[in-house]
């Protein structure tokens, strides 16, 4: 059977002289593998590099392996390849994505999650720390994982106060007077405002809000707290990145 679908290329393995094994995240399908013959070197090989966006025509074999029969660039993301700090995020989003994006399902709101990610990584009109918790938080919400974001997880109050703090093991956010003696990180009314705005807005509008560098920060360490505890890995991608900023 053959499956046509359009997909990123989040990671590539070689495999022999001229062949390789690509992961992609497909829209139809999810994150898949797929056999590459002749990709390192042929007429595919912009088609199926790391990051590029394409559209795929698959055979598909037993259980979940997939043959590439063709591949054409729809994007290649050449720019990212101009700031080596821009790459490395970029990579740690396609560490992410084969960490939380679904296998053998669709995968259309995390495939465009992605997409304008890296393209607002090419463009530079974001800061990289917006796009960064953006990604980290969308996609923790598309696999489940939303923050309990609308009250106070043991009273119910609105979390209108100044005092905010969250239970990044959790997911749970209190106001001051049901944090108590527990150890949690603070965060402030318009941090709070931007995790309920990236997990509840449209998706064609998630990145439009801003911060002050400080409430980016705060937001940053929120996120990728959270994502560690959830997902219970390191990501060297993202150790990489750090180093670089």
């Amino acid at each position: 059977m053959t499956v046509l679908t359009d997909g990123i290329i989040i990671n590539e393995r070689p495999l022999k002289e001229k062949d390789k094994i690509i992961t992609v995240l497909t829209r139809e399908k999810g994150v898949i593998s797929v056999f590459a013959n002749g990709a390192k070197v042929g007429k595919h090989s912009s088609a199926t590099g790391l990051l590029a966006y394409s559209d795929l025509s698959l055979a598909s074999t037993k259980g979940d392996s997939y043959v590439l029969k063709d591949a054409v660039p729809k994007q290649v993301f050449f720019r990212l390849r101009e700031d080596l700090t821009v790459l490395s995020l970029a990579q740690y989003f396609a560490e992410l994505t084969y960490e939380l994006c679904p296998r053998e399902d669709k995968a259309d709101s995390e495939l465009s999650l992605i997409l304008n990610s890296l393209h607002l990584l090419c463009e530079g009109k974001k800061p990289a720390s917006l796009v960064k918790s953006v990604t980290e938080l969308r996609l923790l919400t598309l696999a489940g994982y939303m923050p309990a974001v609308e009250c106070c997880s043991e009273c119910g109050c609105d979390l209108t106060e100044e005092a905010i703090f969250f239970n990044y093991t959790t997911g749970e956010f209190f106001c001051e007077k049901c944090a108590g003696g527990k150890r949690l990180l603070p965060c402030s009314v318009g941090v709070l405002s931007a995790i309920r705005y990236i997990c509840l807005a449209p998706q064609n509008k998630i990145f439009s809000f801003s911060l002050s560098e400080d409430g980016l920060s705060a937001l940053s360490d929120i996120s990728e707290r959270y994502l560690k505890s959830i997902t219970g890995k390191k990501f060297k991608t993202l150790d990489f990145y750090k180093k670089m900023i």
